[in-house]
């Protein structure tokens, strides 16, 4: 595990970075804190001195010979300070106090992780269960969950390590759970998870088979949350006695399609497949039909 640093000037107390690494569970659950400043010339040892900021609160007194100090510390709202001592034991000035927060450890979640897609049976909604592991030290939990136009849609505080709730199907979400502590501190921060929960599948489309073979328009029927359709239009190969990709229309937002003139005459399969965001796409209808080779308007269509 790696440490991030807190480093000080001696004069000023300058904060630039801080961090901890985590330590074995105890009691109470402790971190590890480590500090580092620049050295002061002339110093033979450092003095720290660290207490919480509660009333009554009894400070402890470190001693390093180099210009840094790791110790572990329970969670909670600390100050500090510093002075070197000089081979004759004489110490310089205090530093003025810092103040330091101990803060909870990132939460470690379980269920739904990142980028997972839940697949649902259902029409509407889908309970969904948000866990996460025990966090050493809290006192509760913060879950926070945000639909697509990042709005929060739920925001509880809670004792336990999961939370059930129903959420509307085909749609994403972002959600984070922070540990609390009884000192009011949150766990260290970190992103929020984004999942899916799939609707179910969507049901195929109902191709309407051309009269007769002076095919003019392909159409088929608009399916119930379908966004779009992808079409693909196969010509069969006597020659080579296999269909065969002619055109592909992918993500059509229409349910018919003009049938060129130009295109001649032959045995032709449409296939149709409906597609939805955060939908499982259906399977493709499909169809045979004969087009007939030549002119096929109105007019030549009534022609004996």
């Amino acid at each position: 595990e790696g440490q991030v640093i807190l480093r000080f000037s001696f004069a000023a107390i300058l904060i630039f970075t801080f961090g901890f690494s985590t330590a074995r569970a105890e009691e109470p659950f402790r971190r590890v804190v480590s500090f580092e400043w620049e050295p002061i010339e002339g110093a033979k040892y450092y003095e720290i001195e660290i207490k919480k900021k509660t009333n009554g609160s009894k400070a402890s007194s470190f001693n390093t010979e180099n210009a840094q100090w790791s110790g572990k510390l329970s969670i909670g709202h600390y100050e500090f300070r510093l002075r070197s001592l000089d081979q004759r034991k004489v110490p310089g000035d205090w530093s003025g106090y810092s103040e330091l927060d101990v803060a909870l450890e990132p939460v470690k979640i379980k269920y739904p992780g990142p980028e997972t897609q839940l697949k649902s049976t259902q029409a509407e909604k889908e309970e969904i269960n948000f866990q996460w592991e025990p966090t050493p030290g809290a006192n509760g939990y913060a879950l926070e969950v945000y639909n697509e136009k990042n709005e929060k849609i739920i925001d509880e505080k809670i004792s336990k390590t999961n939370f059930e709730a129903k959420l509307a199907v085909a749609a994403s979400y972002n959600w984070k759970v922070k540990a609390l502590s009884k000192e009011g501190l949150e766990s260290d921060s970190f992103d929020a998870q984004k999942f899916s929960v799939l609707g179910p599948k969507l049901e195929k489309a109902q191709i309407e088979k051309p009269d007769n073979d002076f095919v003019r328009e392909l159409k088929w029927s608009s399916v119930s949350k379908a966004e779009n359709y992808d079409v693909i239009i196969a010509k069969y190969n006597p020659q080579l006695k296999k269909w065969q990709k002619f055109k592909q229309f992918e993500s059509t937002n229409q349910t018919s399609l003009s049938f060129n003139p130009e295109w001649t005459g032959g045995r032709y399969r449409l296939m149709v497949k409906s597609k939805g965001p955060n939908r499982e796409e259906s399977e493709y209808s499909v169809i045979n039909f004969p087009v007939h080779n030549g002119e096929r308007t109105p007019a030549a269509e009534y022609v004996p």
